[in-house]
C-alpha cells in the first residue's frame, strides 16, 4: 500500500475560481495520499471546494486548514515580533512532505494573498531550523479560472518557486477553464460543480503523478539543502 504523505495546500482563491466536484472516479485512486492541509487564503468567503464533498484536490486533503489571511509581510517585525499566524503556517508547512498550490489568477498573475503568504514562508523562523519550510519540498500546481485556466498565474508562480528551491511537478499541467467555454462545452454547472469527466480524469492523473513525485524527494535530512536568504 502506498505510503501516506502529508501535503500543505496554498489555496489562495477567493471563492469564484475553484470548482467543487461531487462525484469521483480517477481521482479516487490517489486517496492514500494521507492527511493534508487546506490553506484557504482568500479574502472573501470560502470557495466551493471547502465544503469538502468533492474530488477537487483541496477537498481530498482533509479538513485541517491553514489560515493564509496574514498581515502584510514586514521584515521589521523580525526576529522577535513575527505574528503567531505566520509561525503557525511555518509549523504546518514544515510538517508536510509536499505542497499543493491551488492558484487563482488576477491581472495575468498570482494573487497578492498567495504571494504575501509565500514571502512570509520564505523566511527562517522556527527554532532549530536552518532553512525556511518551503526549501527543497516537492510541489504541484492546479487552478481553475477564465479562458486560459490560470495558466499565466501558474507560470509566474513557477518563477517564484525557482528562488525558493522548490521542486514543482512539471506534468501533467492542470489548467481548468471555469468560465467562457463555448456553448455545450461547459465543465461546471450553475452551482460550480465540476461535471466534465475528462477534467476529473486529468485531476486524478495529476494527483497520482504527484504522489510518485513526492516519493522521489522523501528524506530525513533537514540539512540537505542550504538556505538562500531573501534579497
Amino acid at each position: 500500500k502506498a505510503a501516506k504523505h502529508s501535503t500543505s495546500e496554498f489555496d489562495d482563491d477567493p471563492g469564484e475560481s475553484r470548482p467543487n466536484t461531487p462525484t469521483r472516479n480517477a481521482a479516487d485512486d490517489a486517496e492514500d495520499r494521507g492527511d493534508g492541509i487546506d490553506a484557504a487564503g482568500g479574502v472573501r468567503e470560502p470557495g466551493l471546494d471547502t465544503r469538502g464533498d468533492g474530488a477537487w484536490p483541496a477537498a481530498q486533503l482533509g479538513d485541517r486548514a491553514v489560515n493564509l489571511n496574514l498581515p502584510l509581510f514586514n521584515q521589521d517585525l523580525e526576529p522577535d515580533n513575527v505574528p503567531e499566524s505566520v509561525l503557525a503556517m511555518h509549523r504546518q508547512i514544515d510538517s508536510a512532505d509536499a505542497v499543493l498550490f491551488s492558484v487563482a489568477e488576477y491581472n495575468y498573475s498570482l494573487s497578492s494573498v498567495l504571494k504575501n503568504a509565500i514571502d512570509w514562508a520564505s523566511r527562517t523562523y522556527l527554532p532549530g531550523k536552518k532553512n525556511h519550510p518551503l526549501l527543497g519540498k516537492p510541489c504541484a500546481l492546479v487552478g481553475a479560472g477564465g479562458g486560459m485556466g490560470t495558466s499565466r498565474a501558474q507560470y509566474h508562480l513557477r518563477q517564484v518557486l525557482v528562488f525558493l528551491d522548490m521542486h514543482p511537478l512539471n506534468k501533467p499541467e492542470v489548467f481548468v477553464q471555469r468560465w467562457g467555454a463555448p456553448a455545450g462545452g461547459e465543465r461546471f454547472n450553475k452551482d460550480g460543480d465540476l461535471t466534465d469527466d475528462a477534467t476529473r480524469d486529468k485531476l486524478g492523473t495529476m494527483l497520482a503523478a504527484f504522489e510518485q513525485w513526492i516519493r522521489v524527494f522523501q528524506t530525513d535530512d533537514d540539512d540537505a539543502t542550504e538556505c538562500v536568504d531573501n534579497e
